[in-house]
């Protein structure tokens, strides 16, 4: 009789097993299909997420996880030949908006030192050296802002841009010893060129390029001292920027765009 019972115990116990690798073989059949299906009209991400799932809770079956790891490639495929498609459409707009643009920019008259084109709005060129801001876009559509002031020293690190309504945005700490931080004075007068790159530029070029209609303060700030009386105290500078300063920007922040989409796009297609 106990024999009886071990066996009976022992043959519940595997039927319950194969029931279960029943269950999970239809479980991994039926997550495949659904994958297949969502390829089949072209809804990647879904199938994707779809054959995770099989890799995730149907480990043991090896034969469903095997189509599963075949389809992924064939996903991954479709999914570069619809990249591919796509860039190729796009990338004659891009290129004609770009030449488009091109047009309000000459090259930036250092260019003869690098090894990379800069360019630099027209009407930047054509208003001389004042108190500004300018834009500079390399050919690999990096911008980069040059803070421009002349008259008392000021040795000012930072700029910040401002609207009527008191939002602003300021650059990065630039130190006075710092190659992007230059000053000197030329036949009395005192000069000061603050260069932001990408590293220090913050939310800037996109804030006046958004408030290009607007009225926009920027402001000259100098590292903070402490005066005779022991209080730190920052020196300022502020100015009010020029409409066709504000549009020269916004101006270089669109050719910017254009010319890292172009740089993307290409990469694509190669």
């Amino acid at each position: 009789m106990k024999n009886y019972f071990i066996i009976s115990a022992l043959l519940m116990l595997l039927l319950a097993s194969c029931t279960d690798t029943k269950e999970e073989d239809n479980g991994a059949e039926n997550l495949y299909i659904e994958a297949e299906k969502c390829f089949s009209e072209g809804n990647y991400s879904r199938s994707k997420v779809l054959i995770d799932s099989i890799n995730t809770s149907y480990r043991r079956n090896v034969e469903v996880r095997k189509k599963a790891s075949s389809l992924m490639t064939e996903i991954i495929s479709a999914e570069q030949e619809r990249t591919r498609r796509y860039a190729d459409s796009v990338r004659p707009i891009r290129q004609a908006e770009f030449d488009a643009l091109i047009k309000n920019f000459a090259l930036s008259p250092d260019t003869a030192y690098f090894d990379y084109k800069k360019y630099i709005h027209k009407t930047t060129l054509s208003k001389g050296p004042r108190i500004t801001i300018m834009a500079e876009v390399k050919d690999d559509g990096e911008l980069q802002l040059i803070s421009v002031y002349m008259g008392k020293k000021l040795d000012h690190t930072k700029v910040r841009v401002s609207t009527k309504d008191n939002f602003f945005v300021e650059s990065g700490h630039i130190s006075l010893d710092s190659p992007y931080n230059n000053r000197f004075d030329d036949f009395g007068t005192h000069w000061e060129y603050l260069t932001i790159s990408k590293e220090n530029l913050g939310d800037i070029p996109t804030f006046i390029a958004d408030n290009e209609s607007k009225p926009l303060r920027v402001t000259l700030i100098a590292d903070s001292v402490v005066n005779s009386k022991g209080v730190k105290k920052a020196d300022t500078y502020s100015y009010s920027l020029e409409p066709a300063d504000r549009k020269a920007i916004k101006q270089s922040v669109q050719l910017s765009t254009l010319a890292k989409d172009l740089k993307e796009l290409d990469k694509i297609l190669k």
